[in-house]
């Protein structure tokens, strides 16, 4: 098995790169990536034979080209997904190459969908939304789905650090699913509500505890409707830890610091986001204590409830989980390339973990890469409720 991984340099590839070597039937791993001092980097770290560099550009439609081997799996790593995932996926049906990808972006996720034919026809495989929250999330769905004779709703939840690691690809996606109208899949149809409207108090494993969040712009109401066989009702809400982030992140947003569109300063055009990126990542990096993380645990977390029937009566099915989201997010995709590599997916087009990979495998392999624990509830109920 050889693997490409774009945005090989970048924490998450990295750690994708670490996991593939510990399989035998990995014969290369190539980290593919502009950074090349982060890359010769991470190469002299993992002081592994079989893993290598190689230059590329993704705004660069040449170099996009001139990367693909169709003789390689390609796992995608960059962000943001928006932006990125759908030419990447287009160059590897071109390329006729199998692909993997992190995508969390729903609109990212929606315009895959529309090269399903395509990749079909060129009998190539595309897996995408294969990460910790959608990826894990999705997988526990179909996990709780499988326990149930009839599945109605889906609700996911998640909350991240942020004293986690956080660069700018992962700033600009949460402008991005923070900001306009997001999908939910509600009543059997996809609808649109504001982002960050839909606000609940979700009970999470500690650190974290009780904590309100709202309706973001993920990818699992677009896909889990997709699979999952009968389900009337999918949401995504999502949030920040400590839970006063929440409210600057809405406080950004409604004064318009996550707006594209031109803001003239001094006569130069420039993008709100794009400043708004900028000097959170700096605050980030140097003065943590303006955004209360100097002393707060990174604390990444993730609810997914399942509602339906067994054996004829109401039930609930309930995973609660807590991770190190860049750790859990290259596993996942790590074994979404391994059981690529070993043709433990068939079809060809382009499909969501839930829709092609096998739940019991699947969590045998991330218990066995650590930094994930999960639990499991199954509830009687006496209704099923909305």
């Amino acid at each position: 098995m050889r693997v490409k991984i774009l945005g090989g340099a970048g924490a998450v590839g990295i750690g994708v790169a670490k996991d593939l070597l510990r399989s035998r039937e990995v014969e290369q791993v190539v980290l593919v990536d502009r950074n090349e001092e982060a890359a010769l980097s991470a190469l002299s770290a993992m002081g592994d034979g079989r893993v290598g560099w190689e230059n590329f550009d993704a705004d660069d439609p040449r170099s996009l080209k001139a990367v693909m081997d169709g003789g390689c799996i390609m796992a995608n790593c960059i962000g943001p997904h928006y932006r990125y995932c759908r030419p990447i996926a287009d160059a590897a049906i071109e390329a006729r190459a199998n692909y993997c990808d992190i995508c969390d972006d729903y609109d990212a996720a929606e315009s895959l969908f529309e090269l399903h034919d395509r990749a079909q026809e060129a009998k190539v495989t595309l897996i995408t939304c294969l990460g910790t929250s959608p990826g894990v999330t999705n997988m526990l769905a179909k996990r709780g789905s499988e326990i149930l004779d009839e599945t109605d709703q889906i609700h996911t939840y998640w909350t991240v650090g942020g004293s986690d690691p956080t660069g700018p690809s992962e700033l600009y996606h949460l402008a991005h699913i923070c900001s306009d109208t997001v999908p939910q899949f509600l009543n059997g149809r996809q609808e649109r509500v504001p982002a960050l409207s839909g606000t609940v108090t979700v009970e999470f494993p500690e650190p974290v505890g009780s904590i309100d969040i709202s309706y973001i712009g993920h990818s699992e109401p677009v896909t889990l409707p997709r699979f999952i066989k009968g389900v009337q009702t999918v949401t995504n809400r999502g949030g920040l830890f400590p839970a006063p982030l929440n409210d600057l992140v809405r406080l950004i947003r409604d004064v318009g610091l996550f707006a594209e569109g031109p803001l003239k300063v001094k006569g130069v055009d420039i993008s709100p986001r794009d400043y708004t990126v900028v000097h959170i990542t700096n605050l980030l990096q140097h003065f943590p204590d303006a955004l209360g993380l100097a002393d707060t645990e990174a604390a990444s977390v993730f609810r997914v409830e399942i509602i339906g029937r067994r054996e004829g009566s109401p039930c609930e099915i309930i995973y609660t989980g807590t991770n190190q989201v860049v750790a859990t997010t290259a596993r996942s995709l790590s074994i979404g390339v391994q059981m690529l590599g070993a043709k433990r997916v068939e079809q060809a087009g382009v499909l969501a973990p839930e829709g092609c990979l096998p739940t019991g495998p699947f969590f045998e392999m991330l218990a066995d890469g650590g930094g994930v624990t999960l639990t499991e509830e199954i509830r009687s109920r006496s209704a099923v409720i909305s």
